[in-house]
């Protein structure tokens, strides 16, 4: 298996893309096959970058970003206590699964 392109040489790819000149100059002056300049060629036009996004696999994540959001912040103890007090939420022992209590809870 071929060795993978430093970051510069996708740089130095992407330059001479944008000025047009042909895949076999481009091969011959950074020193990769032309086929590797098409695919970069066609990874610029659908994705807009030098390299693919990666393949994510299995199930996409249910924690939305606002819940990531909240549990960080449940986790500082000032708020996790100032929200147990106001009566709002009572704290597992994890600190990160809230549930609603209608009672102050120490």
């Amino acid at each position: 298996m071929a060795p993978q392109l430093a970051p510069s040489q996708r740089e130095q790819i992407h330059a001479m893309i944008l000025r047009e000149l042909p895949n076999k100059v481009i091969a011959e002056t950074v020193e990769c096959s032309e086929r590797t300049v098409r695919r970069i060629r066609s990874r610029l036009r659908r994705f807009g970058t030098t390299t693919s996004p990666p393949n994510r696999v299995g199930r996409e994540a249910k924690i939305t970003p606002l819940m990531r959001l909240l549990a960080s912040l449940l986790r500082l103890s000032c708020l996790g206590f100032l929200l147990s007090c106001l009566g709002f939420l009572q704290l597992t022992k994890e600190l990160c699964n809230p549930v609603f209590v209608g009672h102050c809870v120490r």
